[in-house]
């Protein structure tokens, strides 16, 4: 997992090419409106679906075992933010403050590998 800073405007695009382990300029830009349909559609040809979800804030014992993951919410500037996190922590902010996101109104993300993985147009 590479984690030099990489710049592009979107935080979620950052992430995800952690989460990837590819270069940020190869995500391409996520629309704002049905951004989980555009990412899922992106990601299907490399065998790979983001899952996108909430959990009760007394869910300690299923973010123990996430490993690498998303963590999304409202932003110290307002708006949304996405940071990396692990076991349900935040592990890497790609905004050069770092200054997190806030508590409340929190989504986790993980990528989830679906077993089938197109090449080319075989399908």
């Amino acid at each position: 997992m590479n984690l030099k800073y990489q710049t592009k405007q979107n935080c979620f695009e950052t992430c995800l090419s952690i989460l990837l382990d590819i270069p940020v300029e190869e995500i391409p830009e996520i629309p704002d409106k049905n951004w989980h349909v555009a990412i899922n559609e992106w990601l299907r040809p490399l065998g790979k679906w983001f899952l996108c979800f909430a959990l009760p804030d007394d869910s300690n014992i299923l973010k123990k075992y996430m490993g690498y993951h998303l963590i999304m919410g409202d932003s110290t500037r307002g708006g949304r933010h996405a940071v990396l996190g692990y076991n349900g922590e935040i592990y890497h902010d790609p905004f050069p403050l770092g200054d997190g996101i806030l508590t409340g109104n929190i989504e986790y993300g993980v990528l989830v590998d679906t077993g089938e993985i197109k090449y080319g147009n075989n399908g």
